[in-house]
């Protein structure tokens, strides 16, 4: 991520004022967001799972993997949504 990059603001800073921790990613990709948007929409423990390169993807069980396919049923999401993660305690993003 370029400094320039690192520093903007984004869309959807403001919803989590004060959030614990942000994590910002830079990816470029040669899709338009509304056909990407669906994919990031589905991620998440008791989801669709975590997208990996398939490097790692193949030490992963069959049954853990990440959903191949956009699934209707986890495109519900609402501003403010929490949703599951992985780790001690409870985490959510």
């Amino acid at each position: 991520m370029s400094r320039p990059q690192a520093v903007r603001a984004l869309p959807g800073d403001g919803v989590l004022p004060g959030a614990d921790l942000v994590m910002d990613r830079v990816l470029d990709l040669d899709a338009a967001p509304d056909e990407v948007w669906p994919w990031l929409e589905q991620l998440g423990k008791q989801r669709a799972g975590w997208y990996l390169p398939r490097v790692v993807e193949v030490v992963v069980p069959r049954s853990r993997r990440a959903a191949r396919r956009i699934e209707s049923r986890w495109h519900d999401l609402q501003v403010g949504d929490r949703i599951p993660d992985w780790g001690p305690g409870a985490p959510t993003f």
